[in-house]
């Protein structure tokens, strides 16, 4: 995400800040909080996610055509989180602020007001306080990628490193902690991050690429006519990742 241009990022920015207003947001976040128990835990989590975020790339280009949903790679702030560049005014802000529901009084996203379940303010609270427990390094994601079958790999990046920003950003209270963590515009990066994932252990096990432990013809649940099988290529959505290393690149 930092390697894009201010001027990428303020797009980004405008265009999510013009969904929110149309209402195309809090539509796309309610779709996740109705449907969650469909994926949540389950051999459709990363097929759902992927479709999910096509269809929310979808709606940035019907606002603007060149503007694209930027991952990010949290492994790389795993040691303190709370620091991390993208926690900052610069990108989405920080750590909720006193009263209900901790609301979000930094960044660009900062007094959002968000419909899902019900009307309130956008909110974050660290789960330790001011600070949030370290998250899955590189060398412990590069072992997740690892894993062997698709199930496998899908249990190990879900139950520890994608829940953990889950619930390090979110705590007690905040939006991401719940079923309706779209509220919070980080979630889109976090989970094109862990997309991103699936397309490298994909990469490295071509044979498998379209591995899935079902009915590949099977409906994702509030995604319209999208099925497992339409999310094997991200080529096919329109987008594709760079490869990832535990390695930074210099």
């Amino acid at each position: 995400m930092q390697n894009l241009s201010n001027v990428q990022w303020q797009a980004y920015v405008r265009t999510v800040q013009q969904m929110h207003k149309e209402g195309t947001y809090d539509e796309l976040a309610r779709i996740h909080f109705d449907n969650e128990q469909h994926f949540a835990g389950q051999p459709l989590l990363l097929p759902w996610l992927r479709a999910y975020l096509a269809v929310f790339q979808e709606k940035l280009h019907a606002i603007d055509p060149n503007v694209t949903v930027p991952y990010w790679d949290w492994s790389r702030d795993s040691k303190a989180p709370q620091r991390s560049a993208i926690l900052s005014n610069t990108y989405f802000g920080g750590n909720g602020g006193r009263g209900d529901g901790r609301p979000v009084t930094s960044g660009p996203f900062a007094n959002w007001i968000v419909k899902t379940p019900t009307p309130h303010q956008l909110g974050r609270d660290f789960s330790n306080g001011s600070s949030i427990p370290a998250w899955t390094c590189p060398d412990d994601l590069d072992t997740c990628l690892q894993r062997s079958s698709y199930d496998d790999f899908r249990q190990a990046i879900e139950t520890g490193p994608k829940a953990s920003v889950h619930a390090g950003v979110g705590g007690r209270v905040g939006d991401m902690s719940d079923k309706q963590a779209p509220n919070d515009p980080l979630f889109w990066s976090h989970i094109a991050f862990v997309d991103l994932l699936w397309a490298e252990w994909q990469a490295r096990n071509p044979d498998q690429a379209t591995d899935f432990p079902g009915d590949a013809d099977q409906h994702l649940a509030g995604l319209g006519t999208r099925k497992v099988a339409d999310t094997f290529d991200t080529k096919n959505l329109g987008y594709v990742y760079p490869r990832w290393s535990a390695q930074p690149v210099l």
